[in-house]
């Protein structure tokens, strides 16, 4: 039996000028074409044959380009990017953790522990109005490169911006010194207290790492739980601990050192309130009131 002929097939007309309205589309799309063209160096033949391909990818550049945020994305592949490749003579596709992704992981690296509010993850200390306070709270901070030892002390009343100048210092600080800690210090001594008593070597590993992290803050200071157990096995030792290993704490209080060793005293004893106190004025020198301090 003669076998049956096909006839051979073709483009229309029609979808050869939309492939060539694609193909134009490409090569005006400054970007993409330079994947296509300079990375990939693909020839026309190629370019025919992976169409689809780059047209998913021009479509995916653009939206991640304009990115809607974390939250909003939704992408058929929500958080990736598509980048191209060419294996054997053919495009493929690879899909990678988008640059958002990718910040927020790069970020959370920075801190063991990070109680500030998650929209000051990028704030800079250039947010801060440039008043005679700020720029000796500044000054007082940038030291701290230079000389680790030297503490930081900002009192002030509430919504002064202490923490949040201390937040942007941290930022900047982290960037450079993974593994600093932000602690809202109320949370951080019930955390350590609860670890203390129930899971003894959690705590060793998590207050060794606040012993040696290379910035810790202490926000909103003096107004956690005060106890003997707490100063004598957590609050005095990681202090004096850091003093002796000349590593840099920042802490922000709603009151001043000697109000903080006043509080404590009927706690622990006046002498061991006094040390507290000798301890804070020595390393921290003086303390900085950022009252009227104007955060926008």
């Amino acid at each position: 039996m003669e076998k049956m002929k096909l006839p051979k097939l073709s483009l229309g007309d029609d979808i050869a000028e939309l492939q060539k309205k694609a193909i134009d589309g490409l090569k005006a799309d400054e970007p993409v074409y330079k994947v296509i063209h300079d990375d990939l160096q693909l020839s026309l033949g190629q370019v025919k044959e992976s169409l689809a391909t780059l047209l998913d990818y021009q479509e995916d550049f653009h939206y991640c380009e304009k990115c809607p945020g974390f939250e909003a994305c939704n992408k058929a592949n929500p958080h990736y990017e598509m980048s191209l490749a060419l294996n054997d003579g053919f495009v493929t596709r690879n899909f990678a953790p988008c640059r958002v992704v990718k910040k927020l992981v790069d970020h959370e690296t920075r801190f063991i522990v990070r109680d500030f509010p998650s929209e000051w993850q990028d704030i800079t200390m250039k947010k801060i109005d440039k008043t005679a306070k700020r720029k000796a709270a500044i000054v007082k901070l940038a030291g701290i490169s230079s000389k680790p030892s030297n503490w930081v002390y900002l009192t002030g009343k509430n919504g002064s911006g202490k923490s949040f100048i201390l937040a942007t210092f941290a930022n900047a600080y982290a960037e450079k010194n993974r593994g600093c800690a932000f602690c809202d210090t109320s949370s951080l001594i019930d955390r350590l207290k609860d670890l203390q008593i129930n899971a003894k070597k959690d705590f060793d590993e998590r207050f060794d790492q606040l012993l040696k992290c290379p910035l810790l803050v202490l926000d909103d200071f003096g107004n956690e739980y005060k106890t003997e157990f707490v100063f004598a096995s957590i609050l005095f030792p990681l202090l004096n601990m850091r003093a002796k290993e000349g590593l840099p704490v920042c802490i922000a209080s709603d009151f001043s050192i000697s109000e903080i060793a006043d509080m404590y005293a009927p706690k622990i004893g006046p002498t061991r309130a006094n040390q507290l106190k000798n301890l804070l004025q020595a390393r921290c020198e003086k303390e900085i009131d950022v009252t009227g301090l104007n955060v926008y």
